[in-house]
């Protein structure tokens, strides 16, 4: 299962991902609003765990484009 971790705490992004592996997941992050959305275009995941409030962005922005294209 491939993840997309868009989170603009380092820390909090890094030991999300350290369990994941642990439990065999694959997983990508972005750290900010433009590079999640970069990401999302670029690849298929099977889920997003999406930070509401992004420095450069709204997360929730990023989960109405999910809807949009039909990737819910």
């Amino acid at each position: 299962m491939k993840i997309l971790i868009i989170e603009d705490e380092k820390e909090l992004s890094a030991s999300m991902v350290t369990y994941l592996q642990r439990e065999s997941y694959t997983c990508d992050v972005a750290f900010n609003f433009i590079d999640g959305r970069r990401k999302m275009e670029s690849f298929d995941y099977d889920c997003i765990l999406l930070d509401i409030s992004l420095p450069d962005g709204d997360g929730l922005q990023i989960l109405r484009e999910l809807k949009d294209d039909d990737k819910l």
